[in-house]
């Protein structure tokens, strides 16, 4: 661009230069608006609006654990018979020859196969050792008793199953606690006693006791738990073929047994 000169009546030189000047101030500022120093306007802009980089970021979620707990399954046994020792009977307090009762439990007869059994309160107690069974229909079988007054000295009681033979010589497996702090599984043949295993445990003044003969495994349980398990050899399988089931007092007066049961086996 090219200034025209303008002529005044005074300092006209000055003026033109002063035009000149303005003129060319005007066109550089256009220039620097378009370019300054090789970069473009829309260089400028782009600079201005540059982001950071994106850093990726991996996250780890820990694996979660969810513990399932066991659970205990407890079978029912199907029942053959029964007796709750409430009832009377003919017998009055006598066990022996007593046929259990309510009738619903059928009609098996008790026997005192030793000793004495009386009742009083619902319960069973004996003043002396003594036996008593009801002849069940198998040998494979469950029986259950409730014991009372177990802690105490020379105390020692329990299960009968298995049993043959008469009066006290007879044939039997038993599970009998001791006191409140042990249990055994034993075969009794005549006035010989073989101890199959003996445990510590921890039971209160009172326990519910379960026998199971199944084959050649044998299973106490007190209290629902099983605190005592053999496996018969040939020779004791065949020595104990009796069908014999009840319960036995081997020591103390003040034992209480109550609610007998006599069922299928349950493993």
């Amino acid at each position: 661009m090219t200034s025209r000169p303008q002529r005044l009546a005074r300092g006209g030189r000055v003026a033109t230069i002063a035009t000149t000047v303005a003129v060319v101030a005007v066109a550089f500022a256009g220039a620097s608006a378009a370019s300054l120093g090789g970069l473009r306007s829309n260089s400028l802009y782009s600079m201005d609006t540059i982001q950071a980089p994106v850093i990726p970021t991996t996250t780890t979620i820990p694996p979660t654990t969810t513990t399932i707990p066991p659970t205990t399954t407890t079978v029912a046994p199907v029942t053959i018979s029964c007796d709750s020792f409430g009832n009377q009977a003919p017998t009055k307090n006598d066990l022996n020859g007593r046929v259990v009762q309510p009738p619903s439990c059928g009609n098996y007869q008790w026997k005192v196969n030793a000793g004495n059994f009386k009742l009083a309160g619902g319960a069973a107690f004996a003043s002396e050792p003594s036996q008593a069974t009801v002849v069940g229909p198998q040998v494979d079988m469950t029986v259950e008793i409730t014991m009372a007054n177990l802690n105490g000295a020379n105390r020692s009681g329990g299960l009968i199953v298995n049993r043959s033979g008469g009066g006290g010589s007879g044939v039997m497996l038993v599970g009998v606690l001791i006191g409140n702090n042990s249990a055994a599984i034993r075969i009794k043949n005549g006035g010989t006693t073989t101890t199959l295993v003996t445990v510590p445990i921890t039971a209160g003044s009172s326990a519910r006791l379960r026998l199971t003969r199944l084959g050649s495994s044998v299973t106490f349980r007190v209290d629902g738990a099983i605190v005592a398990t053999v496996t018969l050899s040939g020779v004791q399988a065949n020595l104990l073929s009796g069908t014999g089931a009840g319960f036995i007092n081997e020591q103390g007066t003040a034992l209480r047994y109550s609610d007998f049961l006599l069922a299928q086996p349950t493993p």
